[in-house]
């Protein structure tokens, strides 16, 4: 969401169950941020965009039996829509949804390098990005083990090791 911002987005819309997530995009400012267990997304979603739907989509949440029935239902014209995750199972696509409102489908791996990481560091050095508060948690290289397992609690925003 941070980043979505950054590079120009108008409005972003997020959701995720997690209490402390929704906390961290609160405390950034971002306005649409809702509990996708007690709030129907394409309900949201339609409400935020006035009925057009979302020019661009981000898959990063691997839940992709609920995210894309409401993916496809809230597409705009010409939508974008980005795969991120590495979800367990494939995803039963409506590909008659994405030829209708001639969108389109993109695959990446956020972290197989492709200039995103050079780019969201200039992003933080210019003072555009602050990603700093999205650390929940810290734990010294001794007691990453115990990093690690909060981490697969899927509740913090990011855990970080101290090297």
């Amino acid at each position: 969401m941070n980043l979505s911002r950054a590079a120009g987005a108008g409005k972003v819309i997020g959701f995720d169950p997690s209490p402390e997530r929704r906390s961290i995009a609160a405390d950034l400012g971002f306005d649409h941020v809702y509990d996708p267990t007690e709030r129907d997304p394409v309900e949201v979603i339609d409400k935020v965009t006035d009925g057009r739907g979302a020019d661009v989509h981000l898959e990063t949440a691997g839940a992709v039996n609920e995210t894309y029935p409401v993916i496809q239902e809230t597409l705009a014209e010409e939508a974008n829509v980005v795969h991120v995750s590495n979800a367990s199972r494939a995803p039963n696509l409506a590909t008659r949804k994405y030829q209708g409102s001639s969108a389109q489908l993109y695959g990446t791996e956020g972290h197989t390098g492709q200039q995103i990481y050079p780019r969201v560091i200039r992003l933080m050095s210019a003072g555009r990005l602050d990603n700093t508060s999205i650390i929940t948690s810290t734990y010294s290289l001794s007691n990453a083990d115990k990093a690690l397992e909060q981490a697969a609690k899927r509740v913090d925003g990011k855990v970080l090791i101290e090297i």
